[in-house]
């Protein structure tokens, strides 16, 4: 399209010469943000790429955290949050899910420095643990990259560990390990920093 580039001066007399630099990102390569193709071919598809963020269709796949650990305490004290997933929207499929598609709560985190991560639970139901970086607001919880995935095994207690993660934001996602295992979910995380 044409497009006008205004300047003005604050106020009278503030008049002047100014000099204008327009640059143009020559990505042309649009993404379909409701055909299941990565069409710009950035590694994202549809909801999960960045050019979707404002599609109307995405609004109910922007992620949604049920709690927020900010920042996480990295004295080795432990934050505890309960969630459940009985009644849950589906926010992410984590690739350790049995049958993907299970429903999910999130917990949003951020680490101020490079850390070393332990996540205990006490669950009713089978749930999966996942931690994703965020990418960003307005895109899914599983949009940024994947940490690790651990499941369970159905065990009603439990502990795993991320180490020397990067300091940034994470989404800990809590997937019902198939859509009839949900639950809910006592969860403790305690980080130190990371060597």
């Amino acid at each position: 399209g044409t497009y006008n580039v205004i300047v003005e001066g604050f106020q009278p007399g503030s008049e002047g010469v100014v000099n204008l630099t327009l640059s143009v990102d020559n990505d042309r390569q649009l993404e379909i943000c409701n055909n299941g193709v990565d069409d710009d071919k950035d590694g994202f598809v549809d909801c999960a790429d960045r050019k979707c963020a404002t599609f109307p269709g995405c609004a109910m796949s922007q992620c949604r955290p049920d709690q927020t650990i900010d920042p996480v305490p990295l004295d080795g004290s432990t934050v505890s949050k309960l969630v459940q997933t009985t009644g849950a929207a589906v926010q992410a499929r984590p690739s350790c899910e049995a049958t993907p598609g299970g429903p999910t709560a999130v917990v949003a985190l951020r680490l101020t420095a490079k850390a070393d991560l332990k996540l205990t639970w006490n669950q009713l139901g089978n749930h999966d643990f996942a931690l994703f970086a965020q990418s960003g607001t307005m895109l899914p919880c599983d949009a940024g990259s994947l940490v690790s995935c651990n499941a369970s095994g159905g065990t009603g207690v439990g502990m795993t560990s991320w180490s020397a993660v990067p300091p940034g934001r994470y989404f800990l996602v809590v997937a019902a390990d198939t859509p009839a295992s949900a639950g809910s979910v006592a969860l403790g995380l305690s980080g130190t920093p990371a060597p």
